[in-house]
C-alpha cells in the first residue's frame, strides 16, 4: 500500500489491504462463533431452530438468525467477490444490533465500497468503524480500518490523510511511542549510524505486530517527501521487526544459532522455505533499500552503501537488488513526490 507515484509499488497497493483481511479472516470467524447473544436471542424456545451456517444458506437465513451470522454471510460473499450480496448482509448485521452499531460490519461495508470505487462512501463507513473502536470484538480489526483508509487516501493522493492514518497506527506501537519505552529509539539510531546494521541486529529485537506495515509505508512516504530522519526511524523499526522474527524462525530450526552478520542470517533463511517466504511476504529487501535511502539522505553514505551492497548481493531480492545496484553505481536521493506543499 504505497503511493501511486512509484509504479513498482502499485501492485502492492492494490492487494495489501485484502491480504490483511484474508489473513485475519480465520481469527475473526473463530472469535465471532463465541459472540454473546442478546437475552432475547438466548430464549431458543421462542426462536426457530437453525443449523450452523453454510454456503447453501446464502440469502435464506431464517427469522431470528443472530446478527453475527449475517456478518459471517457477508464475509463469505465478500471473499467470493459477490459484493452486492455482501453489502446486504453487512447492513442486515448492523440493523439487528440493538444500538445499530457493529464496527466489523461497518468495516465490511467500507471495503465493499472501496472495491467498487465509491471512495466517499467507503471513507464514511470506515470512519464509522474507527469511531466505534471500543466495540470491535477483535481489537486489531481497528487497524484494518485505518489501513483501508490509508489505502484510499494514497490512491486519491490525499497525502495528509494518508500520513495521518498511518501515524494513528504507529502511535499504538508502545515500543515506538510510549515515552517509557521510546527512550531506547535514539540508542537504536546511534548504533545503526555509528556501527551499522549488523550491530543493530546483534543488540536489539522487536516483535512483528500490527504496526510493521505502517512503519514501512510511513518510512517510504517520508523518504519520498525528504523527511529522512523520521523515515530512518520508521524503517529501522519495520526492518528490525522483520529480522527479529526471521531470527526466531532460524532458531526453531537450529536452537544453537547465534546472530553474527546479516549475510550469514540471510544464507540460513534461504535454506528454510517457511522463513524465506516470511521475509518475502514482509518485504524485507524493500525495507532495507529504503532504509539505506533514508540514511543516504542524512549523509550517512557509508552506512547506506553497506545496506545497498547487502541487498544487491542477494539473488532473492529481485527488483530491489537491481535498484540497489543502480544506487551503488549512481548514488542519488530518491525522487520526491509532488505533494502540492
Amino acid at each position: 500500500m504505497h503511493l501511486p507515484a512509484d509504479p513498482i509499488l502499485q501492485e502492492r497497493e492494490r492487494t495489501n489491504v485484502i491480504l490483511r483481511i484474508s489473513f485475519a479472516a480465520p481469527l475473526i470467524l473463530a472469535a465471532l462463533l463465541l459472540w454473546p447473544v442478546s437475552p432475547a436471542a438466548a430464549q431458543t424456545s421462542q426462536q426457530p431452530e437453525w443449523k450452523s451456517f453454510n454456503g447453501p444458506q446464502f440469502g435464506q437465513l431464517p427469522t431470528g438468525t443472530p446478527s453475527w451470522v449475517y456478518y459471517e454471510e457477508g464475509q463469505r460473499y465478500f471473499d467470493q467477490g459477490q459484493f452486492g450480496q455482501a453489502l446486504v448482509s453487512f447492513r442486515r448485521a448492523i440493523e439487528l444490533q440493538p444500538e445499530k452499531t457493529f464496527p466489523e460490519a461497518e468495516l465490511g461495508i467500507g471495503l465493499v465500497y472501496e472495491h467498487e470505487g465509491e471512495s466517499a462512501l467507503a471513507i464514511t463507513h470506515l470512519s464509522t468503524a474507527i469511531s466505534q473502536r471500543k466495540l470491535f470484538y477483535i481489537p486489531q480489526d481497528y487497524y484494518s480500518a485505518l489501513y483501508a483508509l490509508a489505502e484510499i487516501d494514497s490512491r486519491a493522493k490525499d497525502y495528509r490523510g494518508y500520513e495521518n492514518a498511518l501515524v494513528s497506527i504507529v502511535e499504538e506501537d508502545r515500543q515506538f511511542s510510549d515515552p517509557t519505552l521510546a527512550v531506547s529509539r535514539p540508542a537504536y539510531r546511534r548504533t545503526l549510524e555509528n556501527d551499522g546494521l549488523d550491530k543493530l541486529v546483534l543488540l536489539y529485537r522487536l516483535p512483528d505486530d500490527f504496526s510493521l506495515v505502517a512503519h514501512m509505508d510511513l518510512g517510504i512516504f517520508y523518504v519520498r517527501t525528504g523527511n529522512y530522519s523520521d523515515a530512518a526511524d520508521h524503517l529501522m523499526f519495520s526492518t528490525l521487526k522483520i529480522i527479529s522474527t526471521a531470527i526466531t524462525g532460524v532458531l526453531e530450526i537450529d536452537p544453537n544459532y547465534q546472530f553474527t552478520t546479516m549475510v550469514d542470517l540471510l544464507d540460513r533463511v534461504a535454506a528454510s522455505r517457511s522463513v524465506e517466504s516470511y521475509i518475502q511476504d514482509r518485504k524485507l529487501f524493500e525495507n532495507l533499500y529504503y532504509l539505506a535511502a533514508a540514511l543516504y539522505g542524512q549523509n550517512f553514505v557509508d552506512r547506506a552503501s553497506d545496506i545497498w551492497e547487502l541487498v544487491a548481493s542477494r539473488p532473492d531480492a529481485g527488483t530491489w537488488a537491481s535498484r540497489a545496484s543502480s544506487r551503488l553505481r549512481h548514488p542519488a536521493l530518491e525522487p520526491l513526490l509532488n505533494t502540492g506543499n
